[in-house]
């Protein structure tokens, strides 16, 4: 970004170019329209006035603009491991993540899938909230639901879509992977109609509460219903009040979508 640097009191001020800052905890980046000059701050340019901070100094302190990046953590749960180390459980949405969270993350998901965790795997895994354990500030488990429109016989349903569900390979079996998804089922809860996700490996969802979906399953495009044969079978749900009546034995669609359409 650039900036009109005040390099020293009483001199011109240079357009400089500067990093763009990432928020930091509870923090707000804001990309500036436009600045008010006071007196204070001609004061300060002028030389006349040497209170505050010393140079290099950017003036401006009535600022308009809009709000480019967030930075809010919700802690959602802390226990200590049996060798003494806090893991904290956390969400945030993808529109929080800064670039270098995002790439921790991915790096997790590569290492968790063994090299087939893909592009479009990670890109379908965007667009929604990020549930996460950290142990020392290093992600360990994660999951993200995003959102999705299902339907089924008569019936659209705004559905939480959990996706990219893995945990660093030393620590499986220790119930970290349970703690995400809690954390993902309640965010689904309070903000869906249904909760759903695509998996060959039923067992592990099945003892969490979901349910596999026994109907066929279809892809919605522009030229109307596609059928998704290598998908059946693999499609589970979270049932919130507003699905309790779900027939699992009925046919069920999704939207499309570049890359894995389930």
């Amino acid at each position: 970004m650039q900036t009109a640097l005040l390099t020293a009191f009483g001199a011109p001020r240079e357009i400089r170019e500067l990093r763009i800052p990432e928020p930091g905890p509870g923090g707000v980046l804001t990309r500036v329209a436009g600045v008010g000059a006071c007196r204070s701050g001609l004061n300060v340019m002028s030389g006349r006035s040497r209170d505050g901070p010393g140079t290099p100094l950017v003036l401006g302190h009535q600022v308009a603009g809009h709000v480019a990046g967030l930075r809010r953590r919700i802690v959602l749960a802390a226990r200590t491991s049996e060798h003494g180390v806090v893991r904290v459980v956390s969400s945030r949405s993808t529109a929080e993540l800064t670039l270098s969270e995002a790439t921790r993350f991915r790096t997790l998901l590569d290492r968790a899938f063994e090299g087939r965790f893909t592009d479009a795997l990670w890109r379908q895994a965007l667009g929604g909230v990020h549930f996460f354990v950290e142990e020392d500030g290093v992600p360990i488990s994660h999951a993200s639901v995003v959102p999705r429109l299902l339907a089924v016989p008569d019936r659209e349903l705004n559905t939480g879509y959990v996706e990219a569900v893995g945990t660093r390979h030393r620590d499986r079996g220790k119930g970290l992977a349970r703690s995400v998804l809690a954390a993902a089922q309640r965010h689904i809860a309070d903000n869906y109609k249904l909760g759903a996700l695509h998996s060959v490996l039923p067992t592990f969802y099945e003892h969490l509460g979901w349910e596999r979906w026994r109907g066929p399953t279809f892809v919605r495009t522009r030229s109307g219903l596609m059928r998704t044969e290598t998908d059946d079978g693999c499609i589970h749900i979270w049932r919130v009040p507003a699905a309790a009546t779900l027939d699992l034995d009925d046919p069920i669609s999704c939207e499309w979508r570049p890359g894995f359409v389930w």
